[in-house]
């Protein structure tokens, strides 16, 4: 019998009308069905004994009857402790695939078979239909998993392939940096990525051995790979500040964090000994008289923004020096460490303050820039003419509808460092949703931090929608690899941005003032009456046109001293919101994205 019948009935007929017949031990009536008699999978034995009339005489038939063992091979059920099966489980379908974050390192499998007489393995491990399997380690990448039925007859099976995809890591973080000589300023801790260090003058070379958190990381000093936990080449150091960029790139090869440390050498005498005073340069406090610096005082932290309001015309700084025998000055006016300065006007806007401080030893100089924003009165719009975006590098119709699109979709969870008051947060606020910016691997901006010649290309790019998809071949000898060089050699290939001598770019180099000026200017036409803007240190500046044009158009703005300091490194904030300024003041794109009053 087929798998299928389940039961059976027999229906004996005795030869003498006298004679009395049994199945099974049950009397049943001749020429009429016994009771239905249950067929387990195998041989099943049927009697049917006949009595005569006699009451002595018996004849006994025996019947054997097979049923075959099911061939149900099917599962009824499928799933995964962690992501989902695509397409959803359906028994006939065979293949699935199901994606997870790079957080989830072993998956569990829970199968259930149709037929509860059927045997299922994942992986070559016998599991009970119903319960999950043992955990399966992931690797980064496609993981195959197979789930293997089958059934009762030993013979038929289903084999349901599940291939699992681990994300990379985008845990772009260092646990550990040190230096050959010297001590950073503050402490190491993976969260902060602004750092100094001072040496003594016979110390003319140093190496930094940075450790990454995920192993899969991989990093670069000075430009150059590092293996982890490795000290990296001798670096050559000049008296004076050292920039040294320590930048870490997460598995997913998008997600990076840029560690920057300055190491100062000290300087020396005439006869060439070494200066035995300190080259201790840097601020144990700073304060405002009105408003909070943000992000919040750190010693090797040189980039701070503040907001007042209207009503707050003026406002004093106070410095404390790390080391006393330092001197102090605030927009150039030699201030007491711990006291406050005087009075500094503030005009509606953006207020550039500069606090300087000189290491005993003559030389060795820190500037700490605050960047102090007043509210206007009332909203007011740009110079008339505005400049023009360049219809000629982007698509403006396209710029313009895809960040109305996106402006129209529910906004992002915004940064959790980003205070709502600050003068920055309207820009990243909208940055962040025309996907212009994404934050650190803690999920937070750092808006203090500087931003490099390479992250803010990237954002130039997003922002302005343009096609870095296309082969455009290696631009710069620095760029092959790098995670931004799409974005570089679009950028360069449009006459936008420039090396900085010798066929190189130094993607991981801080970007300064003066460079994000020349690049936004280059992406805009402006009305040749612009560019009469004044400030009294660009007049030698490579970039003085593209300042005064920017300055001009009300997209950049100088200090309260009357200087733009173009030399300056330009944090993440202040860069996010030249950007938005741009979008904002060019009237072939007329999107009021912000108060440029603010």
């Amino acid at each position: 019998m087929a798998n299928g019948v389940s039961s059976i009935t027999v229906t004996p007929t005795v030869s003498d009308s006298n004679a009395t017949v049994k199945v099974n031990g049950t009397t049943v009536t001749s020429g009429a069905a016994s009771g239905a008699i249950t067929l387990s999978v195998g041989d099943n034995p049927i009697s049917v004994v006949v009595t005569a009339q006699d009451g002595t005489t018996t004849s006994t038939y025996a019947v054997t009857v097979t049923r075959a063992p099911s061939g149900n091979a099917n599962l009824s059920s499928l799933t995964l402790s962690s992501g989902s099966l695509s397409p959803a489980f359906a028994a006939g379908t065979t293949g699935y695939a199901a994606s997870v974050a790079n957080g989830v390192s072993s998956i569990a499998v829970t199968p259930t078979v149709s037929d509860s007489t059927a045997t299922v393995k994942v992986n070559g491990t016998t599991v009970t239909s119903g319960a999950a399997s043992g955990a399966i380690t992931l690797s980064v990448g496609d993981n195959p998993i197979s789930v293997v039925v089958t059934a009762e007859d030993g013979t038929t099976t289903s084999t349901y392939a599940v291939t699992v995809t681990r994300a990379p890591s985008g845990n772009a973080s260092l646990s550990s940096l040190t230096l050959s000589s010297g001590v950073l300023s503050p402490t190491f801790a993976p969260g902060t990525t602004s750092y100094a260090a001072s040496v003594a003058n016979g110390v003319s070379s140093i190496a930094v051995t940075p450790t990454v958190s995920d192993s899969n990381a991989t990093v670069k000093v000075n430009g150059t790979t590092v293996t982890s936990g490795a000290a990296s080449g001798a670096i050559t150091l000049s008296v004076g500040d050292n920039p040294i960029s320590v930048v870490v790139t997460a598995q997913d090869g998008t997600t990076t964090s840029t560690y920057a440390v300055t190491v100062t050498r000290a300087a020396t005498i005439a006869g060439g000994d070494s200066v035995s005073r300190s080259a201790n340069a840097s601020l144990s406090g700073l304060t405002l008289s009105s408003g909070s610096l943000s992000p919040a005082f750190a010693a090797g932290t040189t980039g701070y923004a503040a907001s007042v309001a209207n009503s707050v015309s003026s406002i004093t700084v106070t410095p404390t020096l790390s080391d006393r025998t330092a001197t102090v000055k605030v927009n150039g006016a030699t201030v007491t460490s711990g006291s406050a300065s005087g009075a500094i006007g503030l005009s509606v806007g953006d207020n550039l303050i500069t606090v300087a401080v000189t290491a005993q030893d003559g030389t060795t100089t820190r500037t700490y820039i605050v960047t102090v924003k007043r509210a206007g009165d009332s909203a007011s719009p740009p110079a008339s003419p505005g400049p023009l975006l360049n219809d000629a590098i982007t698509n403006v119709k396209k710029v313009k509808e895809a960040a109305l699109a996106a402006l129209d979709r529910t906004a992002p969870e915004p940064f959790p460092d980003v205070p709502t008051n600050s003068w920055s947060s309207r820009a990243i606020e909208v940055a962040l949703q025309l996907g212009i910016v994404q934050g650190r691997p803690d999920g937070s901006f750092h808006g203090g931090e500087s931003i490099t010649r390479a992250e803010f290309v990237a954002m130039v790019a997003k922002a302005l929608y343009l096609d870095t998809t296309s082969e455009r071949g290696v631009t710069f000898s620095d760029t092959q690899g790098h995670w931004a060089a799409p974005a570089i050699e679009t950028l360069k290939a449009a006459g936008v941005i420039e090396g900085v001598g010798a066929g190189s770019f130094k993607p991981d180099q801080p970007i300064t003032r003066a460079e994000i000026s020349a690049i936004l200017a280059r992406m805009m036409v402006f009305d040749q009456t612009t560019g009469n803007a004044y400030f009294s240190d660009t007049s030698d500046s490579w970039a003085r046109p593209y300042i005064a044009q920017m300055a001009d158009a009300d997209i950049v703005r100088g200090a309260g001293d009357g200087k733009f300091y173009p030399n300056a490194y330009t944090t993440r904030e202040q860069a996010v919101a030249m950007i938005v300024r741009m979008l904002t003041v060019c009237r072939n794109v007329d999107l009021q994205l912000i108060d440029l009053s603010l």
